[in-house]
């Protein structure tokens, strides 16, 4: 009976330690007008969705702003050709600075500013010749749940 006991407790604290409160959130999916892509966002953001296609989701609670934009390129990329274009208009990070990630993308590349007045991070993702590129920001520090919760996002974005 002990032993029962024993495996029960560990079959549910190891449930309960894999959990995460991105396993709680309700997601709504999203698609643009250009149905370039889809994503999934926790119900309590607001979404806006300018004339230019450009995407913002907004968690009012916290203040973080995610900013979702897309477009096509005439050859598919590669990493150094994707650094380079988020480059053209991310002037703060060094081409040294971005990250690169494995993932269901030809490339997801991740950057980030952070100083007094700045809290920026900005993903770069391109698949076939597609490209969307998405910057989360905030007045204070994005949390680390805050930037497990968007790099969720994206392991779920779809790229059409």
């Amino acid at each position: 009976m002990n032993k029962f006991k024993i495996i029960l407790f560990f079959i549910i604290v190891t449930a309960g330690y894999g959990q995460t409160n991105n396993e709680k959130l309700t997601m709504i999916d999203f698609s643009p007008k250009t149905k370039a892509y889809n994503i999934y966002y926790p119900k309590k953001y607001s979404v806006n969705e300018s004339d230019d296609n450009i995407v913002t989701l907004t968690n009012t609670e916290t203040g973080l702003n995610l900013t979702i934009s897309n477009c096509t390129v005439p050859n598919k990329l590669k990493e150094e050709n994707l650094i380079e274009l988020l480059g053209g208009f991310v002037t703060d990070i060094k081409k040294t600075d971005w990250k690169s990630y494995k993932s269901k993308f030809d490339n997801l590349i991740e950057g980030r500013i952070e100083n007094d007045n700045e809290n920026w991070i900005w993903w770069g993702i391109s698949s076939n010749k597609n490209v969307v590129i998405i910057s989360a920001n905030k007045d204070n520090p994005i949390s680390d749940e805050e930037t497990k919760l968007m790099r969720f996002m994206i392991n779920k974005l779809e790229i059409h």
